[in-house]
């Protein structure tokens, strides 16, 4: 078999089911289109940097310290991908939505634990057996999907999942000749499922609960690079902003937002204190007093108008 000729027409049947797949995506994505308010996007921006500003080493702390600048390496240890005991704020994560559980391999090895004493480890296991095909060999690639077929997807499997026949009969034609994709839209579902019933069962278990109570919360030994940020900086920087604001619209029609409103004495203060350097000034080189009667007359007048 030529090689070549291999390449060449291999290249157009990819390049081409790359465009089905793109068009599919962006008709999707116009019918399914939700249209926020920029103030929504707003608020749920900032809370979401509120929630993961503590997990900033920049914005917060590094603790217990920065194995970059330290010779400490005990970030290093509680960091690995497996951990016998992981720290407070990496178990408090996993509570922050599914994505954040899954791609944490303790949290996932966690979640196993949970899904074995509840008897619902079927969709754990599709999920996993999905992220392997992914990243194996071409040429394993379709022994795997075989495999994750007979086990999850073929009638009366062992590990049956729960997906629609649409699905199903999808998988079954791209069986001869698998891609890395072949059980996309199964995975998207099982996701969904994982997300209503056995994800919120794990958040509220005895097993979380422990993790939680138990976690060391190791504690800076250096303060962070950013003093100026103080807690819940995001959530204050809107008000913050809408009191500059405020004080923006007061300085344009002439009040002082920081001061109680002006009284005609306070509003001839400021002329009156050079009016009586002047008078100084002139008391001691010999001048009359001439001023002090013209500041007189000028604030009887001011008074007369406002009557």
């Amino acid at each position: 078999m030529d090689i070549r000729n291999d390449l060449y027409t291999s290249r157009p049947m990819r390049r081409d089911e790359a465009l089905k797949r793109r068009l599919e995506y962006l008709q999707q994505a116009l019918t399914n289109r939700v249209r926020t308010k920029s103030s929504q996007t707003h608020q749920s921006l900032c809370a979401f940097f509120e929630v993961l500003s503590d997990y900033d080493p920049f914005l917060g702390h590094c603790a217990p310290s920065n194995p970059w600048l330290t010779s400490d390496t005990d970030r290093w240890n509680l960091m690995q991908p497996l951990v016998e005991n992981p720290t407070q704020l990496r178990v408090r994560r996993w509570s922050f939505n599914c994505k954040e559980l899954l791609s944490d391999p303790t949290g996932v090895r966690e979640f196993m634990k949970f899904c074995k004493a509840d008897f619902s480890t079927e969709s754990l296991n599709f999920y996993l057996h999905v992220q392997d095909i992914r990243n194996c060999p071409l040429s394993q690639m379709k022994q795997k999907a075989e495999v994750v077929y007979r086990e999850h997807l073929a009638p009366n499997a062992p590990q049956e999942v729960n997906i629609n026949d649409t699905i199903r009969t999808k998988i079954i034609k791209q069986l001869e000749n698998p891609n890395r994709e072949i059980f996309f839209e199964a995975e998207k579902h099982i996701i969904e499922l994982m997300k209503k019933n056995s994800y919120p069962r794990f958040l509220q278990s005895e097993n979380y609960r422990n993790l939680l109570q138990n976690a060391p919360n190791p504690v800076p030994k250096k303060t962070g690079i950013f003093h100026f940020v103080k807690d819940n900086y995001f959530r204050t920087s809107s008000s913050s902003s809408e009191d500059e604001y405020d004080s923006d619209d007061s300085a344009h029609k002439g009040e002082n937002p920081t001061t109680p409103a002006a009284t005609p004495a306070n509003k001839t203060q400021p002329s009156g204190a050079p009016a009586a350097t002047t008078v100084n000034v002139a008391a001691s080189a010999g001048v009359p007093n001439t001023v002090s009667n013209q500041s007189n007359g000028s604030d009887g007048n001011k008074a007369n108008l406002r009557k």
